[in-house]
């Protein structure tokens, strides 16, 4: 999949939602995404123990811990 692709299917997605961005924007989105995509995906590995819901700081400090309850 090419650039121009990935940054149309970007367009799509929001326009499908109401949304419209210039193509700068659209172009930064897929640039921040595919920047963090490795993070996510190991983020994505760690199995999720459903947990009394959390404080966000406390969520925070889960994660920067790996994730492990």
């Amino acid at each position: 999949m090419t650039f121009t692709n990935q940054v149309d299917d970007y367009r799509w997605m929001s326009t499908d939602q109401g949304l419209s961005f210039t193509l700068e924007r659209y172009a930064a989105a897929l640039t921040l995404h595919a920047g963090m995509r490795e993070a996510l995906l190991r983020l994505r590995q760690v199995p999720l123990s459903f947990l009394d819901p959390t404080e966000p700081d406390s969520a925070l400090v889960w994660l920067e811990n790996g994730g492990r309850s």
